[in-house]
């Protein structure tokens, strides 16, 4: 609000919310049921990776694989399903530690 006042624009500006807080919180309230088993009981690092230039060479994505799984504790890795192509077509070893998590094609 304050960036459209300093425009000028305040009086026809209207506060209706925050989509990205209401979708956490919509989510948040059921995502402990969702989680892999190994992470509903203790601390996990979340493993986003995506970019093409570190998932589609399988040596990289395999040294990323690696390095996280040094982390003391279970990693999360929602793969894309473009990355899980990689994963399979070049058999990447997933390291003990690090759970893929499958995203569903709607």
């Amino acid at each position: 609000m304050a960036n459209l006042a300093h425009e000028g624009l305040a009086e026809r500006a209207v506060m209706v919310g925050d989509v990205m807080v209401d979708a956490f919180v919509t989510a948040s309230s059921r995502a402990h049921d969702l989680l892999p088993h190994v992470a509903r009981e203790q601390p996990y690092l979340l493993l986003t990776i995506h970019r093409p230039s570190n998932v589609d060479d399988p040596a990289r994505l395999g040294a990323w694989l690696e390095a996280v799984a040094e982390h003391a504790g279970p990693v999360l890795f929602p793969v894309h399903p473009r990355t899980q192509a990689v994963l399979d077509q070049a058999r990447v070893d997933v390291p003990q530690g690090v759970t893929v998590v499958r995203i569903a094609r709607q």
